[in-house]
């Protein structure tokens, strides 16, 4: 088995429960704020174990993200925009905005430190 089908494996469940956690955001109004911050998490979750699939693999997901790939670029920009839009929809600002403030520390340190871990 190769290594990095590993991270990969992680990220695509990450991926799949913060799918679940929105959906059952959308339909659970007592746990809506609890729901919508786990969801946040393994939306985080997801694209680290992305991330570590594509160093380990000798990519540097940022260096594609910053350059002109569109689908790439569109599918980050997308989830983003969603996690806003519902935050502001449920009205947990302070949420999304720490969301988006841990997505510009986690950009900063795996920029400086690409290879830090090895």
């Amino acid at each position: 088995m190769s290594l990095y089908l590993i991270p990969i494996v992680y990220s695509i469940l990450a991926g799949v429960m913060s799918t679940v956690l929105f959906y059952m955001s959308f339909t659970d109004e007592k746990h809506r704020g609890a729901l919508y911050v786990f969801s946040l998490v393994f939306l985080i979750a997801s694209w680290s174990g992305l991330e570590w699939s594509l160093w380990v693999m000798g990519y540097d997901m940022f260096s594609l993200i910053l350059a002109p790939v569109i689908p790439l670029d569109f599918f980050f920009l997308v989830w983003i925009v969603f996690a806003v839009w519902y935050g502001e929809s449920i009205g947990a600002r302070k949420i999304w905005v720490c969301f988006l403030i841990s997505l510009a520390v986690i950009f900063v340190i795996a920029r400086l430190c690409m290879n830090c871990i090895g």
